[in-house]
């Protein structure tokens, strides 16, 4: 005996076919995901990229540069940040990520001090934000500051650019080594 399928077996039938179908591709759909940009970075996501973007020039403080030339800065600084972040301990490299995903939701973000978006936030947006943060009487927020600032410093000055620029002579040969072999493990090098 043949059964029919009414209309609502079928509209069942057919939704959880549709959501077995995402579920069996969502890996390819995520493989595909990160096949672009997100793929070179080890730590650092796109959102994350686009807020650093922003906040970086103002922390190091290149206004005087040629806009190629701030690019070119921003970018080696960027990836300088994204290897120093993986080679940090799990734990701290997840309060970093805790705090750029703060500083991405649009709610957490104006209550830490910034009302625009950050595409649209101007660089004195950005100084009085972030100095707000250096001044605040909440210990979590300089905490913050001082983690995001330092790391950015780090990587910065960590450039040969950024050394050059300075008139920074680079670091000693104890410390050379040291940085060339973590860039060598980092990149699966021994």
């Amino acid at each position: 005996m043949q059964e029919s399928v009414s209309r609502r077996q079928f509209v069942r039938l057919g939704a959880s076919s549709v959501f077995l179908l995402q579920a069996a591709l969502s890996p390819w759909k995520l493989w595909g995901m990160m096949q672009g940009e997100e793929r070179n970075w080890s730590v650092l996501r796109t959102k994350d990229i686009e807020v650093l973007r922003k906040i970086i020039p103002e922390v190091v403080g290149w206004g005087d540069l040629k806009a190629d030339d701030a690019e070119l800065y921003l970018h080696m600084t960027l990836r300088r940040l994204d290897q120093l972040l993986g080679d940090l301990a799990d734990a701290s490299r997840g309060d970093l990520i805790l705090l750029l995903d703060l500083l991405q939701f649009p709610v957490s973000r104006m209550f830490l001090g910034l009302w625009s978006s950050w595409d649209k936030a101007r660089g004195e947006d950005i100084r009085a934000f972030l100095e707000s943060w250096e001044q605040s009487w909440l210990t979590l927020k300089r905490f913050g500051y001082q983690s995001l600032v330092q790391l950015i410093h780090f990587a910065w000055y960590g450039t040969e650019a950024g050394q050059k620029r300075s008139g920074y002579p680079g670091p000693s040969a104890t410390i050379r080594a040291f940085l060339s072999r973590s860039e060598g493990e980092s990149h699966g090098v021994n």
